[in-house]
């Protein structure tokens, strides 16, 4: 599986405000060439560009699902965007990229989807945003960002792209003619100019002319922080001191006009309390003191937060949803999610989690699928959508199981290890043979975690920094379930594991397959039709072709890997019918080379693709 995840990135949260204007370049802004100067007057084009008041619908996204979402206020969908289709659209036109995961769907109205896209060929900090009509099949390149940071919204029937010192307005019509303009933020840009705005904050909330008409203010600090006190700058450019003692161990949350969320810190970066502070007058009512909660957002009078509870088996976390009143001062636990084996690392509530009018939107596993979910903040309704976030095939064709082991170190009692390990236990409907793959496939998952590390017998006294909660930790993930040309079942697992003090961690995987008509574990050597010897041959000339190939090129020229003679040795002297890895799909094998294999950590991994009649299976 390409794009295969090793590790659940968790954000490690700075006792410091982190403002995204502080790092990067300014964004130069370039619109395409094809623009309109006027847009179309026909109904549709009307019904296009109708308010946000008038077209009563909420836009659900993800940066990992393959689906997004139109649904409208009792949470029924009213349109599926299908990020392939969009993808297949574009790559016809325009290059987007090597699969659908390089476009992020952004937004939809009507038929038009608006998407972007990094544009890696030739800068990485360059994005490109394109709007799709899935209906005609027609798409348009019409914002080009280089450098810096950048976001898009939605806003009363419009498009708007807004920067670090510029924001655009796009009013399309269903033909994808649009006309653009200028925003006009320069008494703003003007008053802001020796100040650092908390862009971060600004696009969680979606552009400059949304933030003014919803909020009046945008939130800043002195430039370099000199004096750690918090501003509130206008539209017009006035700069407002809000008297709040402010600390430099403060942290800046989020806000909205009644209110900025700041967490206090102690010296030694621990958490101290979570508090609402009124932008006028500087009263802070603290909301939360207990224990650390991830703030979410403010709006419509309650502060969204979220609170992940570690259990005593390590990776089987709860996720506690709550919602603080700031006008009773009451707090509302709307939701608590645990964890599904099976799902990989779930669904992140980074990744899939909106806040819009009262409600919150958010996704879990309901059987073998991931789906969104709403609830009303003020009632505390849940309701349920038809909407999938994602597919578990592990959970559709039978269930997955886990082993967890907490192990001590012999001599001074301290805990070394905590290790969880999912195993696939497939349903007997799919196979009559289900009893003996399920125990073969237990047999091939669990392993003896300690082999992960090089302890030695001889001396424990670096266990001293070791404690019931900071271990090393090894986990092993069910990350795709598959049946195969209607006969062969693959398991698709991966692993990672983290040493206490450790630079980085270290993840990779394997995948076993078994014949579902005789229960047998199957092999490289069953597959293919050749010697070992021809099989070495053919995987080292798939890499040397693979690096000769635009990506691998570039891959290339930027990480060292080598000449084609230094890659065909070092791939051939690796091949092997027990040591290769490869992944067996519908139509094709990948080759997979890990971390370390065939080049340096920073490197990564490569997926080499190779159809069935070149692999001559």
């Amino acid at each position: 599986m390409r794009n295969k995840k090793f590790i659940l990135a968790i954000s490690a949260i700075m006792c410091m405000n982190i403002a995204l204007s502080g790092c990067g370049e300014k964004a130069s802004f370039k619109s395409s060439s094809t623009a309109s100067s006027d847009v179309a007057t026909n109904e549709e084009s009307k019904d296009q560009n109708a308010s946000e008041e008038d077209y009563p619908y909420f836009f659900l996204g993800s940066e990992e699902g393959d689906y997004s979402y139109i649904v409208d206020e009792a949470g029924k969908c009213v349109k599926t965007i299908d990020r392939a289709e969009v993808y297949n659209i574009l790559s016809n036109k325009f290059e987007v990229g090597e699969d659908k995961h390089s476009i992020d769907i952004e937004y939809s109205y009507g038929d038009i989807v608006f998407c972007s896209v990094y544009n890696s060929t030739n800068d990485w900090k360059k994005r490109d945003y394109y709007a799709v009509n899935t209906k005609t099949k027609n798409s348009v390149l019409f914002c080009e960002v280089d450098g810096g940071f950048c976001d898009i919204d939605y806003y009363k029937g419009n498009i708007y792209i807004t920067g670090r010192d510029f924001e655009k307005k796009f009013e399309f019509s269903d033909s994808l003619e649009y006309s653009e303009s200028d925003v006009d933020l320069k008494d703003f840009f003007e008053g802001a100019k020796d100040y650092v705005i908390q862009y971060s904050l600004i696009f969680e909330k979606g552009s400059y002319t949304r933030v003014f008409d919803e909020i009046g203010f945008v939130p800043a600090f002195n430039d370099e922080y000199k004096d750690e006190v918090l501003y509130a700058i206008t539209k017009d450019g006035e700069v407002t001191k809000v008297p709040y003692e402010y600390q430099q161990s403060d942290a800046l949350f989020g806000y909205d006009k009644d209110g900025f969320i700041i967490y206090s810190y102690d010296e030694n970066h621990n958490f101290i309390k979570g508090e609402l502070v009124d932008p006028k007058t500087g009263e802070a009512k603290e909301f939360c003191s207990d224990s650390y909660v991830y703030c979410k957002g403010f709006d419509n009078n309650y502060i969204y937060y979220i609170d992940e509870v570690c259990t005593d088996t390590y990776m089987m976390d709860e996720t506690y949803y709550y919602a603080y009143d700031v006008k009773n001062g009451e707090e509302k636990l709307l939701y608590k999610k645990k964890r599904s084996p099976g799902s990989g690392y779930n669904s992140s509530y980074q990744d899939c989690y909106y806040i819009n009018n009262g409600k919150i939107y958010f996704t879990d596993v309901d059987g073998s699928q991931g789906k969104w979910l709403i609830i009303d903040a003020s009632t505390g309704d849940i309701i349920p959508t038809d909407c999938v976030y994602n597919e578990y095939n592990a959970l559709k064709y039978g269930t997955v199981e886990y082993d967890y082991s907490k192990i001590q170190c012999d001599k001074c009692g301290k805990p070394l290890i905590r290790a969880y390990q999912e195993y696939f236990v497939l349903s007997d409907e799919y196979s009559d043979h289900a009893d003996e793959i399920n125990k073969s496939i237990k047999e091939n998952s669990i392993e003896d975690e300690s082999n992960a590390f090089g302890y030695s017998d001889d001396d424990c006294s670096y266990h001293d920094q070791y404690t019931d909660t900071l271990t090393d930790t090894y986990e092993k993930i069910v990350w795709n379930v598959d049946i195969i040309k209607d006969h062969y079942l693959t398991v698709d697992l991966s692993y990672y594991s983290m040493g206490v003090g450790a630079a980085h961690g270290y993840g990779a995987g394997y995948m076993l397959v078994y014949d579902l008509d005789t229960g047998k574990k199957m092999g490289i050597s069953d597959f293919f039709d050749g010697t070992e010897e021809e099989f070495k041959k053919l995987m080292a000339e798939k890499t040397v072709e693979y690096f000769n190939s635009p990506e691998g090129k570039e891959i290339n020229s930027n990480d060292g890997i080598g000449d084609d003679e230094s890659i065909y040795n070092n791939a051939y002297e690796q091949a092997g019918f027990d040591s290769t890895h490869l992944d067996f799909y519908e139509d094709h094998v990948t080759l997979v080379y890990y971390q370390y294999e065939i080049a340096y950590y920073a490197a990564g991994c490569f997926y080499i693709d190779i159809p069935y009649e070149d692999f001559h299976a």
